[in-house]
């Protein structure tokens, strides 16, 4: 008589199938990768100047053994003298915390970088991991700020109370790296659920996966999470024992307030401003999540608005933007000049594809839209963006046309831009920074 499976057997060995797939996928890839056939192609150059068993063979594998040796003694000098120099810095402070992101010099300031700034202004000694920095391995912002690119730096900080490693879940950080870092450095573990675990974010997502199968493992002492959708997940995956809060995106109030904008207007949207249509304005990503296809329906309908679009062209996804006359692509910007634009903007838009990534994410850019006094029109999955004052959430293209107009006419008003304002200074990177520390220290 076959064996019946319990509901939980079933779930674990689709569970488990799921990941065996995930990992086919990804060798897949990488076995088919330029870089793999490349090294194949060394290796076999290599195989047939030296054949193995051979005195020439022998002879190269003895120096490379001893050159290697040395530059591994080398490196370990250099770590064992940065990690004696944070060690020094940080031992004055009573919380440590390692923020694990994207670089630290990137052109638009994003989540880490305002936490890591906030934290360090609430006494944290925060130290910023920037992997993909090979200039700097470490290097001071400011008395308690740094970065550093390497997690070996932190041994040195082993027997050091209170100290936390913050990692997002969208960072390739491998697992076994993680849990070196909770085993034998002594960090205590926050799982920052920010993104939708999806293709079109993170590319290949192995590494990522891996961490979040094994999450209970690592065992966090706080989850966090930037939207509801994703705060359930957290819920069903950890269960009702591990610490989850929400952390939503926010803003530096004080960066895009338009009561403070003295801005003159930017030499490439001097032509825009000249033309006095009213300007419908984005900036972020254009990326795969974008709908370009009702930004290009709604800009060919109403020739007497202009759409200013500032961002970085992600993975090439602004091929599907129209050439449209009243459409200007401005590129990529700094933060800092940010402000500059938006003063100018007489609505803001925040037009992503319906989907999942949709309904997962908080947007950063509507806080700092509120801020800069503007009335702002999202399409319908975006279920982060419903219930404030002035934020217009639009089911179809009609209605994103017609949610513009209002947006437009609404900017004109003392009231309207006041309220923005208001809601903008409850959602600050200082109050998310805030509810951390206070989770860490309950």
């Amino acid at each position: 008589m076959a064996r019946e499976y319990t509901d939980e057997e079933i779930k674990k060995i689709l569970q488990e199938n799921k990941v065996l797939k995930r990992d086919n996928s990804y060798l897949l890839k990488l076995t088919n990768s330029k870089r793999f056939k490349f090294a194949e192609k060394v290796a076999n150059g290599f195989n047939v100047l030296f054949p193995k068993d051979t005195p020439q063979r022998k002879i190269v594998e003895v120096v490379g053994n001893i050159y290697r040796k040395k530059q591994k003694r080398k490196q370990h000098r250099a770590i064992l003298k940065i990690s004696k120099k944070i060690y020094e810095m940080a031992k004055t402070y009573d919380k440590i915390i390692v923020l694990n992101s994207v670089l630290w010099d990137l052109r638009l300031k994003q989540r880490p970088h305002h936490l890591a700034q906030k934290l360090s202004e609430l006494g944290f000694f925060v130290i910023y991991l920037e992997y993909d920095n090979p200039v700097h391995n470490m290097r001071k912002i400011s008395d308690n700020l740094i970065t550093i690119n390497s997690e070996d730096y932190l041994g040195a900080l082993s027997d050091m109370p209170n100290k936390y490693f913050l990692s997002p879940n969208n960072m390739p950080t491998k697992y076994e790296t993680l849990r070196k870092i909770v085993d034998n450095y002594k960090f205590k573990f926050i799982y920052d659920y920010l993104d939708e675990f999806h293709e079109d974010i993170s590319g290949d997502l192995s590494v990522q996966m891996k961490v979040w199968d094994n999450l209970k493992s690592l065992k966090p002492v706080l989850c966090t999470a930037t939207a509801t959708r994703l705060y359930d997940e957290l819920k069903e995956h950890l269960g009702k024992e591990y610490k989850i809060i929400m952390v939503r995106n926010a803003v530096n109030v004080e960066h895009f307030d338009y009561k403070k904008n003295n801005s003159v207007v930017p030499i490439d949207l001097k032509s825009v401003v000249k033309q006095k249509k009213p300007i419908v304005g984005f900036y972020g990503a254009l990326a795969p999540w974008i709908d370009f296809d009702l930004i290009n329906w709604v800009a060919e309908k109403n020739l007497e608005w202009n759409f200013v679009l500032l961002g970085i062209d992600y993975n090439g996804a602004a091929i599907e933007l129209k050439k449209n006359k009243n459409v200007y692509n401005l590129g990529a910007k700094d933060y800092n000049d940010l402000p500059k634009y938006a003063k100018y903007f007489d609505c803001a838009i925040i037009p992503f594809k319906q989907g999942e990534i949709a309904k997962a994410t908080s947007p950063v850019k509507l806080f700092e839209y509120m801020a800069a006094g503007l009335p702002t029109v999202c399409t319908r999955d975006l279920k982060e963006c419903v219930g404030y004052e002035y934020v217009y959430m639009a089911k179809n293209k009609k209605e994103f046309e017609e949610m513009i107009k209002k947006a437009i006419k609404e900017h004109g008003r003392d009231e309207v831009k006041e309220a923005l304002l208001f809601q903008a200074k409850q959602n600050t990177w200082a109050e998310r920074a805030n509810n951390i520390a206070k989770a860490l220290a309950e």
